[in-house]
């Protein structure tokens, strides 16, 4: 059974009976965790606050107070989605060249944003914006984070190898294009990424054309 509101702890809560700071901690991220499943399975449209609501044992109010609106909930849901893309952090050996570490990065964000959790949420945000065009600042304002990050990357790999390049953030969106097509494809078009050898292969050729890019400018 899903923790009530009601039936939290007496140590959970607040001498004046509001839940604690962990309890209330703890009580945001059980609504968000229901709103990712039901949001999933059902849809942003088809999916009810009031849903939300009793599969989280809590009451419709204590949600709005949490997050004012539906649009709120899922912009934290969407955000806690895309945690794994964008909390990647790269620690390289000594001496490994500019090429390798760059498909270092390819591989792994490659493999983040195939895992099947990442895939559900990929085809969410098409399908989704598709129906509800007013979604689409939500998961623009993620893909802006993930190419920040991305460019603060490059941006100190170059340095490592004093390497002066031009208009960074649009290196950083033809870098994203080029590691993410296996991922964006399986997640619009259901076609397979490949072989981990292919995926490898398309990952080296891919970093060979960007730093010709690089370097041509």
């Amino acid at each position: 059974m899903p923790p009530t509101e009601g039936r939290a702890p007496s140590v959970g809560r607040s001498p004046l009976g509001r839940p604690s700071v962990q309890r209330a901690q703890e009580l945001r991220q059980i609504i968000v965790g229901v709103a990712s499943a039901l949001m999933l399975e059902h849809g942003y449209a088809g999916t009810s606050m009031e849903a939300i609501a009793t599969a989280a044992g809590v009451t419709k109010r204590t949600i709005y107070t949490r997050f004012d609106s539906k649009e709120n909930l899922l912009r934290e849901v969407l955000a806690t989605a895309a945690l794994p893309a964008l909390q990647l952090d790269f620690q390289f050996a000594p001496g490994l060249a500019l090429q390798d570490k760059l498909v270092r990065i390819g591989l792994e964000m490659n493999a983040t944003l195939l895992h099947p959790g990442m895939q559900n949420w990929l085809r969410f945000a098409i399908h989704g914006i598709a129906l509800h065009p007013e979604l689409a600042p939500l998961v623009h304002g993620l893909i802006e984070q993930y190419l920040a990050l991305l460019a603060q990357h490059l941006a100190a790999l170059f340095a490592s190898e004093a390497m002066v390049v031009d208009d960074l953030p649009t290196l950083a969106k033809v870098f994203a294009s080029l590691i993410s097509s296996p991922a964006q494809n399986l997640a619009a078009f259901a076609m397979p990424p490949g072989s981990p050898e292919e995926q490898a292969h398309l990952m080296h050729r891919s970093v060979a054309v960007f730093l010709a890019g690089c370097r041509a400018t």
